[in-house]
């Protein structure tokens, strides 16, 4: 299963970011449309410069293989792992199923 769409996206980052304790390093567009490009260059030129160095658009493989060990990637995009050995798809499901959102106490 290969994560599409912006609403997907939207969703997975808002999640990682609430709802995990964790940081995100590295934000990484693959195959992006040429209509984002300009998009893009809208985008860097306003976010922080702390944001924009976290932020990669690859126009290849070749450049995806640069940053990330091929190791820790799928075979879809050119890496070692299988999909069931890439994605957690239990994780994912249960998230993608779960509309109920979180209240707090």
């Amino acid at each position: 299963m290969i994560l599409r769409g912006w609403t997907v996206v939207v969703q997975f980052f808002g999640f990682s970011q609430e709802g995990v304790p964790t940081r995100v390093s590295g934000i990484h567009i693959i195959n992006a449309p040429m209509v984002y490009w300009p998009i893009h260059q809208i985008i860097m030129r306003i976010l922080p410069d702390k944001i924009r160095k976290r932020l990669k658009l690859h126009t290849s493989l070749e450049s995806l293989h640069s940053l990330i060990d091929k190791n820790c990637l799928p075979e879809s995009l050119g890496g070692n792992l299988d999909i069931e050995d890439a994605m957690d798809s239990e994780l994912l499901t249960k998230l993608f199923n779960n509309d109920i959102p979180y209240e707090g106490n």
